[in-house]
């Protein structure tokens, strides 16, 4: 099966380059017309520019030692990150590359790449972890054990497979039976909830949000910290708020992100339309934008929405971020302690890593378009910045 990758990337890279012969664009059109899914990977790499730019450095994960060594050699000066795949595809990519690519390209031989990640421990990437404050106080640690729980008020809370789903017992608008719940991530967790109107909720590490069993009156009311994605069920009749960090966040039905693991609330629009308030001051803003709220200003711009949108698919989105910001999403997913060695390097990375990977392979690939040093010891990550 290695020998015909070999021969297939062969034909794909010399394909890209124009070179290829008579019997040899045969033998491709074969290759093609054998599964669909191979024409769709041809035509992923006709645009040899954009694999140049965007495929910098691979990692093979699923492949056996020696493809991962062509991935290590696969290197641009661009400084970009690429995701973790894996199969035929990827094997067929990583050869694809190691052709195509400047043979004067800086390398970093799969020795190199170990002395600067030192591993005396490795840590497995976050998962569904949360807990749920009831209205009584106590507390119930949400697993994969599905199980169901009901509040004073009767209110049916199902948990299933890294999920939260809210039945209310009743839908009077009585507000003196409105009781609060808060649901809470530590770092290295996310979960996903259904709230009692439908709407659903995907919450980021380190994060909480307070909500009622039920909503009532004229609006409902949540209450962010950290980092969550909202799908909210359409009713014009109540408006949905969400506030954070003295910001509130006003939606009638839409689906939009709102981050506040800072000072500033980042607030990116996917669908619909949101308001945003604070300190008297209020924004508007539309499918593809963004509002920053930051001290006493409300900033409206244009909005990288599959980057604000990444974590809760399961991956890091870096996009000219420099090394401290990348640190800070390993440190919240990992439940790292991040600590430097000299000065910071000024450069900035764009790609993405799926956040199933171990904090190794992640560090790994950072060191590979950063040329920092990185260094694992118990739950503390060393940043070298003098390697």
């Amino acid at each position: 099966m290695q020998k015909s990758i070999f021969e297939y990337a062969g034909l794909i890279a010399r394909f890209l380059k124009g070179k290829l012969s008579p019997t040899e664009s045969e033998s491709l059109e074969k290759w093609l017309n054998e599964d669909k899914e191979n024409r769709k990977l041809l035509e992923s790499f006709r645009d040899n520019e954009s694999v140049q730019k965007d495929l910098d450095f691979f990692s093979s994960v699923d492949v056996d030692q020696a493809w991962q060594k062509v991935a290590v050699k696969t290197q641009h000066k661009a400084n970009r990150i690429l995701p973790l795949l894996s199969g035929c595809a990827a094997a067929i990519l990583l050869i694809i590359l190691y052709f195509v690519s400047d043979p004067w390209s800086r390398l970093k031989s799969p020795d190199a790449v170990s002395s600067a990640v030192l591993i005396k421990n490795d840590i497995a990437p976050g998962n569904n972890m949360a807990s749920l404050r009831m209205a009584d106080g106590s507390v119930i640690k949400l697993d994969t054990v599905a199980k169901s729980v009901r509040e004073k008020d009767g209110t049916l809370i199902a948990i299933r497979d890294g999920q939260l789903k809210y039945m209310a017992a009743n839908t009077n608008n009585d507000d003196s039976s409105v009781l609060t719940n808060e649901l809470r991530t530590p770092a290295g967790g996310t979960y996903q909830m259904l709230l009692p109107d439908g709407s659903k909720v995907w919450v980021n590490s380190l994060s909480s949000l307070k909500f009622p069993t039920k909503f009532s009156g004229k609006e409902r009311l949540v209450v962010l910290t950290g980092e969550a994605y909202f799908e909210v069920a359409h009713d014009r009749s109540m408006p949905f708020k969400v506030l954070v960090n003295g910001t509130e966040v006003e939606v009638l039905g839409t689906h939009f992100n709102i981050s506040a693991y800072g000072n500033a609330v980042r607030t990116s629009l996917a669908e619909g339309a949101v308001r945003v308030t604070k300190l008297g001051l209020q924004r508007s803003i539309t499918p593809g934008e963004q509002a920053v709220a930051e001290g006493g200003n409300i900033a409206v711009s244009a909005a990288n929405i599959d980057k604000a949108l990444a974590w809760k698919d399961g991956m890091f989105w870096f996009e000219e971020d420099n090394m401290e910001e990348i640190m800070e999403q390993v440190a919240r997913w990992y439940n790292v302690e991040i600590s430097y060695r000299g000065e910071a390097s000024p450069k900035r990375f764009t790609g993405n890593v799926r956040r199933q990977a171990k904090l190794s392979q992640v560090l790994q690939m950072l060191n590979l378009v950063s040329g920092a040093g990185f260094e694992i010891d118990g739950r503390k990550v060393i940043v070298n910045f003098n390697k």
